[in-house]
């Protein structure tokens, strides 16, 4: 399994390594990230070694293969593509040397887990089959780039997305294929019912990175305006944002600003960098509500987790989220609409709409659950090394 990104200690990534783990009780795989060493004069002149392979075992008892390659700014792109194929062909090597040869590649999205797939085909014909999980743009690609995307379409065993959305985006983008929707997962054994709780607060959620794409100053528009009102209950309003820093980037000054810039008086801020599974799974768990902002996704995971633990979710109409959420689980707004969010939240505080935590997690988990999931990728798995 190829991950555009996947860390073994961080979540980045972690439900590739998640659904890794759901599949490997009826296969063996291996996870592998390709990572460019970025070289410019001074460096490729001090550099030792220009291609390197880790081998790391995850917390989920899954071995995860870094294969470190050099990237020269300064030099034309066909030898660039040259490098990365002597990357394959090394990898090809070093698994050989453990006794390791692949009947099937999974590569979770085209870019770029796709075009080491397709280069393994080139190198000795493994079969491959790709997700799309981001959002497909050929901005600051090149021609060549979108040929090569239609032959790794092409040869592609099986081509599957997480949503009809990326089928949409596909087709906007000039690529006409079969396209077979399976979902995302969810960890149902940890994201459920159990240990949900009722607490005197009302807690609203989020969770993601601080970044553009997110927009999670759509939400706090929203939170402004509930904080400006003389609520009908007298009740505290706590909102927590996790994972701010889920992508790496160190950005808690820019956060702490924005929410300085909102001078909010009567609802509590909490603020969690970064949060292991359990803990999301607590906070998701005491959440009477869960907002998701995002202008663009694929099916976001943070949504399934949401719902499998019985929260309800607003959502904006981001891509993935019209195959999740109805009207027993929850809402969709347009994109930007803060004024519409605050309006859902002010009436769920106010007791004036009410949802069933049972039906919301048995909805979800009997779709995109542990087991459903793991059936659905063996079939695709088997037909594509037949």
């Amino acid at each position: 399994m190829i991950c555009s990104w996947v860390s073994h200690d961080s979540n980045l990534g972690i439900f590739f390594r998640e659904q890794a783990h759901q599949l490997s009780t009826s296969f063996n795989i291996y996870l592998t990230s390709f990572s460019p060493l970025h070289l410019g004069f001074r460096t490729l002149l001090k550099t030792k070694y220009f291609f390197e392979i880790k081998e790391v075992l995850t917390v989920e008892g899954l071995i995860l293969y870094y294969v470190t390659y050099p990237q020269i700014w300064f030099i034309p792109r066909r030898f660039d593509e040259i490098i990365k194929g002597i990357a394959v062909k090394r990898f090809i090597i070093f698994l050989t040397t453990k006794k390791i040869y692949p009947n099937l590649i999974h590569a979770q999205s085209i870019f770029d887990a796709g075009f080491w797939a397709h280069r393994f085909y080139e190198k000795n014909r493994t079969p491959y089959i790709i997700t799309e999980h981001n959002q497909l743009s050929f901005a600051n690609k090149s021609i060549v780039e979108f040929k090569k995307t239609q032959e790794i379409l092409r040869f592609s065993k099986t081509n599957c997305v997480v949503s009809n959305d990326k089928i949409r985006q596909f087709a906007a983008n000039g690529l006409f294929y079969d396209f077979t929707n399976v979902g995302n997962s969810v960890d149902s054994s940890n994201f459920n019912l159990i240990g949900r709780q009722n607490n005197d607060s009302f807690n609203i959620l989020t969770v993601g990175a601080y970044t553009p794409i997110k927009d999670q100053k759509t939400i706090l528009i929203a939170l402004k305006k509930l904080d400006d009102i003389k609520l009908s209950i007298n009740r505290k309003i706590i909102f927590t944002w996790i994972g701010y820093e889920g992508w790496g980037e160190q950005n808690e000054g820019d956060v702490q600003n924005l929410l300085k810039s909102f001078d909010f008086k009567n609802i509590q801020i909490r603020l969690i960098k970064i949060a292991d599974r359990k803990m999301i799974s607590n906070e998701m768990k005491s959440s009477n509500i869960f907002v998701l902002s995002s202008l663009s996704e694929g099916m976001p995971v943070s949504v399934l987790e949401s719902l499998a633990c019985g929260t309800p979710v607003i959502t904006t109409n981001c891509g993935g989220v019209d195959e999740l959420i109805n009207d027993l689980n929850g809402k969709i707004v347009p994109v930007q609409d803060f004024n519409s969010i605050f309006l859902f939240m002010e009436k769920l505080i106010n007791n004036e709409i009410h949802f069933d935590s049972k039906l919301i997690s048995m909805g979800i988990i009997e779709k995109f659950g542990s087991r459903v999931f793991e059936e659905k990728m063996r079939n695709i798995y088997n037909n594509s090394i037949q």
